[in-house]
């Protein structure tokens, strides 16, 4: 049985191809689309596999750093605390030379947890201003969040212009 899931897929792409496809009925056009969009995705998932650990890195970078800007902006002592510890506990991660994939994504479900938190928290008791604030540095981290997902989502064909969208690779941090 073979691990490496480039190759899984690749076997799986070619099955599907060459004996599925083939073996539904011609006049069964749905079921023929539906297989056909089947590989569609098997060889987007393939071309991407390879950058995902660097997407997994960069999301988990830009939530620590929306984290650490949030709370700097002064709020909610409890949730501040919180963002601190998990965005300390996530560079630590981050600087770890062979840190797991997992714990990784687990990580980032935290902070953008611990974000959503201290989000609602300052919309609920903090004042005008640092609402604001917190605004504006939630939807400058979503620019560059969205645009990353648009560049993800590229392949999919979704894009009324795709040369707009900057290439997947120059929106990731090289692993180092």
């Amino acid at each position: 049985m073979e691990l490496r899931p480039e190759l899984i897929l690749t076997t799986v792409i070619k099955s599907l191809g060459d004996n599925v496809i083939p073996a539904i009925d011609p006049d069964n056009a749905p079921a023929r689309q539906q297989a056909q969009l089947s590989i569609a995705l098997l060889e987007i998932l393939k071309s991407r596999l390879p950058l995902m650990y660097r997407y997994d890195r960069h999301d988990l970078k830009s939530f620590v750093e929306l984290g650490e800007t949030l709370a700097s902006s002064g709020s909610n002592k409890e949730a501040t605390r919180n963002i601190e510890r998990l965005c300390s506990e996530a560079r630590e991660l981050l600087g770890r030379a062979r840190a797991d994939p997992g714990e990784m994504l687990e990580r980032s479900k935290d902070l953008r947890r611990a974000i959503s938190v201290y989000v609602d928290d300052v919309r609920e008791t903090g004042d005008e201003h640092t609402a604001l604030k917190v605004d504006r540095i939630v939807v400058a981290s979503a620019e560059e969040l969205t645009l990353r997902e648009r560049a993800w989502m590229l392949p999919f064909g979704f894009e009324a212009d795709p040369a707009v969208v900057p290439d997947l690779e120059t929106l990731l941090d090289p692993v180092r």
